[in-house]
């Protein structure tokens, strides 16, 4: 984060702070609390009749502190208002001073909305002796991939015989492997 940000937002914190504590003040109330009459802890209010008077009745807390009726100091909004739009204005300016490469952009869309279909499509399929399919997909200029039940291996192969290669040498240690199983009568408990 650079120094201007924090150095923003360090005393957009400040404000806000001073005018509502985000945390319950430790020593007393802060000068605005202080400012508005508190409502006592067992305050049961009178029952206003309004249809009955002829006259409109007082509120039971006029004198308090109630809601909408807060004592907040408009000047001190004022500075938060303009620190947050200062902040805004700040990281607008930081966005469009980034360089966006529109091209790239376009060239995306263009992909998800046409997708190129000899990617999607695997240029030779191979089958394991248990049946597991593997596709090699790819091109000369991209690479090729392999996948073992459409799940991608992660090595990319410059051209088609390392690929198939690889795929021959897969089923191969496979087959090795269960045969060697098979074969095995006993393990030793050494």
């Amino acid at each position: 984060m650079s120094q201007d940000i924090k150095n923003l937002l360090e005393k957009l914190s400040l404000l806000e702070g001073a005018v509502t504590p985000s945390s319950y003040p430790k020593h007393g109330l802060n000068k605005q609390q202080k400012q508005a009459p508190q409502l006592p802890a067992l305050f049961k209010p009178n029952k206003i009749s309004v249809l009955k008077d002829k006259t409109d009745p007082q509120h039971p807390a006029k004198k308090f502190f109630v809601g909408s009726e807060s004592r907040e100091n408009p000047q001190t909004e004022d500075v938060i208002t303009t620190v947050r739009k200062g902040l805004n204005d700040y990281l607008h300016a930081l966005e469009k001073q980034m360089d966006t490469d529109h091209s790239l952009a376009v060239k995306a869309k263009d992909a998800i909305q046409n997708p190129d279909i000899d990617r999607l499509l695997p240029v030779k399929t191979l089958l394991t002796h248990d049946g597991k399919q593997l596709k090699i997909h790819g091109n000369e200029d991209d690479g090729f991939i392999v996948k073992i039940n459409e799940r991608p291996v992660s090595v990319r192969f410059r051209n088609i015989e390392e690929a198939e290669m690889a795929c021959e040498m897969f089923c191969n240690r496979r087959m090795a492997v269960e045969q060697e199983v098979e074969n095995q009568d006993y393990v030793d408990e050494d």
